[in-house]
């Protein structure tokens, strides 16, 4: 029978020659003969490639090209490039891909233009303020009207007595009262919290006299205090010029001195001294230059009465008054009733205000008894200075209490220190007559 036929080579392989022919070409590398090579093998589990180098966010640090082999770096091992399989990598490299920065809808974010108003630097410092109350305008509105202090506090209430707007401020912005309230967000937002601020103060009647008196109703009585207690200071401190048992005697045994010393002068025999030639003592020498006329004062004291050397404890409470300022504190106090004054006139005329009734009202005796013991202090503060001016013979008018319990004290201080040189001498010439 004849031979059987040899079946169809698969597709993609050529059919064999026939016996006595060339040999077939070798396949081609890396897949079968006549097909195509196999695609590279994916990732573990089918997961995506690792990225490059210019994919990943680089990790800027200074780096050694060369360690010594005592170096720790020296004793890690070189396979550390392997330390992490290609799982490991493929998560470092999502964990810090280059950032992506999505692109925004200018136009949904868009800001209404900003409505110039008012002027720019004054804006500008409204601002400020604003930030530093950090309440928005609305809450500041409600405060202004109910003086609820748990939304604003004295120092907010000062920042917004500070910002409160001028005429010309009010003339700005009352064309743009009705778009505070505008149904149109966009409207609103064009406007800049300093002119949603003014415009709000706007529409509170009687806004600066609110402020006013609710930051006196807060501060008054404290201030009330303080004036008190710095005039009571003055009038104790000044007390002890008089109470001193020893200075009409220390001033009398200086008297003696100067009228000797200036026998035969137009000013011999004088009857009383300006307590600011205190200091010529200190200044005046005697012929050799060893002793000062303050250290020959206290010689001649020691030796016939030593008890007024107690005057410098009696005057030291002088120390008080040696850097006070009547007039100042004469005129915090007139200012304190001025401001009583206006707080009182507040109340009566805003009776119908249920907010001020309720919250403003109860203050009102409260400080006028303040005030009125802080003039009453005041007046014993002034009475007292124009009585030592009158006990040293200076003019109450154009009397220095600061001046002249600054003087006394310098003179008591080189008179303490001169009493205990000339005791020290003392005791030195007994122990060296023994």
């Amino acid at each position: 029978p004849p031979p059987a036929k040899a079946p169809p080579p698969p597709p993609g392989i050529p059919a064999p020659k026939a016996p006595g022919g060339p040999p077939p070409p070798p396949p081609p590398p890396g897949g079968k003969a006549g097909g195509p090579p196999p695609p590279p093998p994916p990732g573990k589990g089918g997961a995506k490639p690792l990225l490059t180098k210019a994919k990943r966010r680089a990790l800027f640090w200074a780096t050694h090209n060369k360690v010594s082999d005592d170096a720790v770096w020296g004793q890690l091992d070189e396979d550390d490039d392997d330390l992490f399989d290609e799982e490991e990598r493929r998560q470092l490299d999502e964990a810090f891909a280059p950032r992506t920065e999505q692109k925004k809808d200018k136009e949904a974010d868009a800001k209404p233009a900003r409505i110039t108003i008012i002027d720019s630097n004054r804006e500008r410092n409204v601002g400020i303020t604003l930030r530093f109350i950090k309440k928005p305008v609305e809450q500041i509105h409600h405060a202004m009207l109910t003086f609820d202090e748990s939304v604003l506090t004295e120092d907010q209430l000062e920042g917004i007595a500070s910002i409160a707007p001028t005429p010309d401020d009010r003339k700005a912005v009352t064309p743009y009262v009705d778009k505070l309230d505008s149904t149109e967000p966009a409207v609103k937002e064009a406007l800049t919290p300093p002119v949603r601020f003014f415009i709000m103060a706007v529409g509170v009647k009687g806004f600066q006299a609110r402020v006013d008196a609710w930051l006196m109703k807060l501060q008054l009585p404290h201030h009330a205090e303080d004036m008190r207690e710095r005039a009571e200071a003055v009038t104790l401190a000044a007390g002890c010029v008089k109470q001193s048992r020893q200075f009409p005697s220390l001033l009398k045994y200086i008297l003696s001195v100067g009228n000797h010393l200036n026998e035969g002068t137009r000013n011999e025999r004088a009857k009383a001294f300006k307590i600011g030639d205190l200091d010529k003592f200190k200044a005046m020498r005697t012929s050799d230059g060893k002793a000062t006329l303050v250290q020959v004062l206290v010689g001649l004291v020691s030796q016939k009465n030593p008890a007024i050397h107690d005057v410098v404890e009696e005057l030291r409470p002088l120390k008080g008054l040696t850097r006070v300022d009547i007039k100042q504190i004469s005129d915090d106090v007139t200012s304190l009733r001025t401001k009583a004054n206006k707080f009182a006139n507040f109340v009566a005329q805003n009776e119908g205000d249920e907010h001020v009734a309720a919250r403003l009202k109860s203050a009102a005796p409260v400080i006028e008894h303040a005030v009125k013991t802080a003039e009453a202090e005041r007046d014993a503060m002034v009475a007292a200075v124009r009585g030592i001016a009158a006990y040293v013979s200076e003019n109450p008018d154009t009397f220095d209490v600061a001046k002249f319990a600054r003087t006394v004290l310098d003179f008591t201080d080189d008179y303490e220190a001169a009493r205990r040189e000339v005791e020290a001498r003392q005791r030195r010439l007994a122990s060296a007559a023994q």
